[in-house]
């Protein structure tokens, strides 16, 4: 969700001084176990 990737990046960029920076974060699905 949208609004889950910006709170994620923006507790990125506080926590770790990445202020001003752009980020590039890659979201990937979730993987179905096959095995079970």
């Amino acid at each position: 969700h949208f609004s889950y990737k910006r709170y994620l990046e923006n507790s990125l960029r506080e926590n770790f001084g990445f202020e001003g920076s752009p980020l590039r974060l890659r979201f990937s699905g979730r993987s179905r176990r096959t095995d079970q």
